[in-house]
């Protein structure tokens, strides 16, 4: 399953009686599930079958077995109920979810321009040659100009592949309930989206999970191969009952990649404590990297500071509502300043 996304699940029933068998059955799911469970009566003819359909979506990552189904069936002469657990068989796998066609990779592709790396920004030295009139004094080699005595120029060789590094916190915030997923589930699910669009790009993409230290770490690779890679990085990655700080994250990216990467931090922006850590993460980033922070924003709370007041309490709930998206807003301003204080 994919997570966050609904399937549509069967309960198949049957039986080896000779006679006619009335059953009622209360569909359940493992925990992290969200299942219909009202209760389904089926009438079951010997030697055939009868269906119980229910949509499932789930919650959370990891591997599960499916609970036994509670039933009780009706005796023979329809005056008595027998109780009963059926085991399932079924073993679930919940992975993050992808986008689900190609051309929804397409769509989004559509939306932005093409980016890439400028030679000299983590390109590769091709060969040494004589210096052309025009050459830029940082494509200058000067040692090999001392030796020479004359002035050689580095040609390299264009990578036209962006490097992508994905920070997704897994603190205690994460935990945090944020429509039908947590926090954490909703950066798991674009981790991998945002991966997959690289991949399509033949853009080169890696991965860092952290709470208050580094937890899992995946160096910029590409192709469909890094996909599952990350993939199955953020299938085992769990919130962790701790404080993040991404300071630690962002040491990690800098000891996991050399090269000029876009550095996309999926956390926690609305806390107050934790801007601080944040502020000294981009800084550390800056300007080797090009940091991206992004954070949910509650459409509820949005459309709450709004809102008209029509019970004694609503003033109360709109002004709570307006200093969470005020909070928003001020990391959000600090990161204006900081590219204005930096040049990017």
């Amino acid at each position: 399953m994919f997570l966050g996304r609904g399937s549509e699940f069967r309960f198949v029933c049957s039986h080896g009686l000779k006679r006619t068998l009335t059953l009622e059955a209360a569909p359940i799911a493992p925990q992290f599930f969200d299942v219909e469970g009202h209760i389904e009566r089926l009438t079951v003819r010997a030697g055939e079958r009868a269906t119980i359909q229910r949509r499932v979506t789930t919650s959370r990552l990891g591997a599960y077995e499916w609970p036994a189904l509670r039933t009780r069936t009706a005796g023979p002469l329809g005056l008595a109920w027998w109780p009963r657990e059926v085991p399932c068989t079924g073993h679930i796998q919940v992975v993050p979810d992808l986008f689900r066609t190609h051309a929804e990779v397409k769509s989004v592709a559509a939306l932005g321009s093409s980016a890439g790396v400028d030679i000299g920004a983590g390109a590769e030295v091709l060969r040494l040659r004589d210096y052309r009139a025009g050459d830029p004094p940082r494509i200058i080699d000067w040692k090999a100009t001392v030796r020479a005595d004359r002035l050689i120029s580095r040609e390299y060789s264009q990578d036209n592949g962006l490097q992508i590094v994905i920070v997704v916190d897994a603190g205690r915030s994460s935990a945090l309930r944020s429509g039908a997923l947590d926090r954490f589930g909703h950066y798991v699910n674009i981790a991998a989206r945002l991966a997959q669009f690289a991949a399509e790009r033949e853009d080169l993409v890696g991965l860092v999970v952290y709470a208050d230290r580094p937890l899992a770490a995946m160096a910029p690779a590409r192709g469909a191969s890094a996909v599952a890679r990350l993939r199955a990085l953020l299938a085992v990655s769990r919130v962790e009952r701790t404080e993040s700080n991404p300071l630690y994250a962002a040491t990690r990216v800098r000891s996991l990649v050399r090269h000029r990467s876009l550095v996309v931090m999926l956390t926690d922006i609305d806390d107050a404590s934790a801007q601080s850590q944040l502020a000294q993460a981009v800084r550390f980033l800056l300007p080797k990297h090009l940091p991206f922070i992004a954070g949910l924003s509650s459409a509820a709370a949005e459309s709450m500071a709004q809102a008209p007041a029509h019970q004694w309490l609503d003033p109360y709930r709109s002004l709570a509502a307006q200093e969470y998206c005020i909070g928003r807003w001020l990391p959000r301003n600090t990161a204006l300043a900081w590219n204005a204080r930096f040049g990017h």
